[in-house]
């Protein structure tokens, strides 16, 4: 039996710089024996349908992540407390990322 998997960016976890990139949450949930949930960080350029994955990482804990665009090619991505965090990347096209997260084992 297929997993049926439903995905897309989270409206209210998104950022937006002033040349109209968007950073933002990104969920991928499949269901088929059991519910398998893969959440990450995503930026869509401008102009341009594809997204690119900048993180990858375990579940968020209070409202996270937070972006903040520091100018147009520079971003900023809080990710707050996680289980883990998995490939990360420092640049998407010309914008430069930096990140903040503390890892947890709570609950």
């Amino acid at each position: 039996m297929p997993a049926d998997c439903d995905e897309g960016m989270v409206n209210d976890l998104r950022a937006a710089n002033a040349r109209g990139d968007i950073a933002a949450a990104y969920i991928k949930a499949c269901t088929g024996l059991g519910t398998v949930v893969d959440e990450s960080v995503v930026l869509q350029l401008h102009g341009n349908e594809l997204l690119t994955t900048l993180v990858e990482h375990g579940e968020l804990f209070y409202s996270y992540p937070k972006f903040r665009w520091i100018d147009d090619d520079n971003l900023s991505i809080d990710l707050g407390k996680t289980r883990w965090v998995g490939i990360k990347t420092d640049k998407g096209g010309a914008i430069r990322i930096t990140y903040a997260y503390s890892l947890t084992d709570a609950e």
